[in-house]
């Protein structure tokens, strides 16, 4: 049997490479010390169709790898001979795959191994689903003994932890995949958002948003979340963004709402809105994000001139542009002098607006054009 701080060492090394795939060659070196083998790789490969894809290997030049992908793959004797055997989770030595007798005599080994100097193998199914497998395969050189029960006992130690890393391989792609394709779209947007968990941290910002952040003229981060730059803003903007998490968990507290952020440099102030996110907000949420901190900055926002929201709601130019406004964390005073109306005219065109939309809230109503095909506005 093989050493104890051996296995560990091994198992060790797996779990480091599900995280982090460039140190898979690392494991394969030292799985072929324990084995006492030349070569050893990771691949998949399809048993009807010979798709086939090296993951990781060590031993096998290059050359060796394009030949069997082009050619030797769908001549490989000992997959064909032991497909009925290559369940997940089983390891066998190549001649119990294929004897010998078979074995010599072919033209996969005779153009493929045997140029290498490579005599027996080793091979193990870490998964197979239908035709598909991937396995780890372990070849030793010619003048050497076959691999036996040690080795094969040894693999098989592996084999769960294999498994388990490939698995949690799968999930950290998974979770990078939609991450990034999150990521992505929320950067289309000119409006800075940022998704915060249940403490508050942030989970995922989108490019304006870091820009924003990045000038720490109003706005920063910390750990334990969005920080202004006065300490009674930082404290209602706590307050908003707690309450946005209590309703999003089902609590009793606020829906959120809008201030604004004074800013050091005099600039005006940056206009926020932070508002719960429910799983049927179809716009990419992170896992774990409960509420959204939107920012814009009033002197860069690009303000849309509502055109998509008219037709899509039957808005007219004036509550269109009050919507905008409002989205994109304006007050109602400030929305009204803007469009050079009293707050009489902007608390009816409001009322207007949430009539058509169906909203009852400001916190709804950013939702509500979240989902739709306005998406606030985006950038080009």
């Amino acid at each position: 049997m093989h050493a104890e701080d051996t296995l560990f060492n091994l198992i060790g090394l797996i779990y480091d490479a599900a995280g982090d795939t460039s140190r898979w060659p690392i494991f394969l070196e030292k799985l072929g010390r324990a084995l006492k083998s030349s070569a050893n790789t990771f691949f998949v490969q399809d048993l009807h169709s010979q798709e086939f894809n090296v993951a990781s290997g060590i031993g096998v030049d290059p050359s060796f790898h394009r030949s069997y992908e082009r050619y030797y793959r769908a001549k490989n004797v000992y997959l064909i001979h032991g497909d009925r055997r290559l369940h997940t989770g089983r390891v066998f030595p190549s001649q119990v795959l294929c004897s010998d007798r078979i074995a010599l005599r072919s033209e996969f080994y005779s153009g493929w191994i045997a140029p290498q100097k490579h005599r027996h193998g080793l091979l193990g199914v870490i998964f197979r689903r239908h035709s598909l497998a991937s396995m780890l395969g372990a070849i030793r050189e010619r003048g050497t003994r076959p691999f036996g029960e040690e080795e094969v006992s040894l693999v098989n130690v592996l084999m769960p932890h294999l498994q388990r890393a490939v698995s949690l391989h799968r999930v950290i792609v998974d979770l990078e995949r939609q991450r990034n394709a999150a990521t992505d779209t929320l950067d289309h947007w000119s409006l800075g958002v940022i998704l915060l968990d249940k403490q508050g941290r942030v989970v995922l910002m989108n490019r304006e948003a870091e820009e924003i952040v990045c000038q720490k003229d109003g706005l920063s981060l910390t750990e334990k979340g969005p920080c202004a730059a006065l300490a009674n803003e930082t404290t209602e903007l706590r307050r908003l963004i707690q309450d946005a998490i209590a309703t999003r968990l089902g609590r009793d507290g606020g829906s959120g709402g809008a201030m604004s952020l004074t800013r050091p440099s005099m600039k005006r102030a940056l206009k926020a809105l932070v508002t719960p996110l429910f799983p049927q907000d179809a716009f990419p949420v992170q896992r774990g994000a409960l509420a959204a901190l939107f920012v814009s900055d009033p002197d860069t926002q690009d303000n849309s001139d509502g055109d998509t929201l008219r037709h899509l709601y039957g808005l007219t130019p004036a509550e269109a542009e009050l919507t905008v406004r409002l989205v994109t964390g304006g007050d109602m005073r400030c929305a009204a002098q803007m469009l050079g109306v009293s707050m009489n005219t902007a608390r009816t065109h409001l009322k207007r607006v949430f009539e058509k939309t169906g909203a009852k809230r400001q916190a709804e109503l950013v939702r509500l054009l979240l989902r739709s095909p306005a998406q606030v506005r985006r950038k080009s």
